[in-house]
Parts: C-alpha cells; structure tokens; sequence
C-alpha cells in the first residue's frame, strides 16, 4: 500500500523567453513489519529545468535527482538489490532553420554519473554501467 505526494513550487515563464519549473516527488510505502517495500519505486524523485527559448532557438537544462530503491527483492528482507541514488544534468539545444528543418544538439549526464546497483550493503556492489558523458548533434525535419 502506498501513496504519493506530489509537489511542484515552480512552473512559470519568468519573462516573455525564459521559464523555469520544478516538480518534487515523495513516495509514502505502507507496508507490514517483516514484508518487502515495493520494487523499482524511489522514495524522493526530483526534477529542475531553466529554458529560454525565443522564435528561432531555445536552449533547456535539466537536472534530476532519484534517491535510491530496491529493484530486486531478497529472502527474508536479506539480499535485495537497490540502485543507488543518482543526479542527472542534461543540456538541450535548437536552432529553427525553417519551420520544418532545425539543427539540434544534446549532452547528457553532464555529471558523469555511473549507474551502479548494490546488494543487501552499500558496499557490496552488484553492477555498475558507467556510460559517461554524451553529446549528440544533427538536422531535423519535420514532415507534419
């Protein structure tokens, strides 16, 4: 049994281009003395944009934040797999050529966050992917 509360401070342009929003997760898991918490929900989930866009180009940063949660559950509350906290920074970009055709670049995991998963402990890791950080760039057109 769980709830969640959902509170989002900030969603607003602050002038004509710029605009910033914010949204913030808790999540309340009820559950009996000896049973397992709910897989693959995290407790805090956080997210932050600034943006600023005008006719031609807009520009977005974001950044999130999850607390860690078990994935896998363990026999007798022992053994359960959890992903570790993690804080993710990404850019995006757009330049509009034309209606249909734009330029458009992205960079993702700006802080060179690794995904690492650990068992029953923190420091009995399990696996970690580090994928470090990436940047993607191109043209696109758009057919509608």
């Amino acid at each position: 049994m769980g709830r969640t509360s959902n509170y989002t401070p900030i969603s607003k342009e602050i002038n004509n281009h710029l605009s910033i929003y914010s949204n913030y997760t808790h999540n309340f898991i009820f559950v009996k003395e000896g049973q397992p918490k709910l897989p693959g929900t995290a407790k805090d989930i956080l997210n932050l944009s600034l943006a600023y866009e005008v006719k031609r180009f807009n520009v977005r940063l974001s950044y999130n934040n999850t607390s860690d949660f078990i994935t896998i559950l363990g026999v007798n509350n022992k053994g359960g797999v959890y992903y570790d906290k993690a804080n993710y920074l990404d850019a995006n970009i757009n330049f509009f050529i034309t209606p249909k055709l734009s330029l458009y670049g992205s960079a993702n995991n700006l802080l060179n966050q690794d995904q690492r998963r650990h068992q029953y402990e923190q420091e009995y890791t399990y696996s970690s992917l580090t994928t470090g950080k990436t940047a993607s760039f191109g043209i696109k057109y758009n057919v509608y």
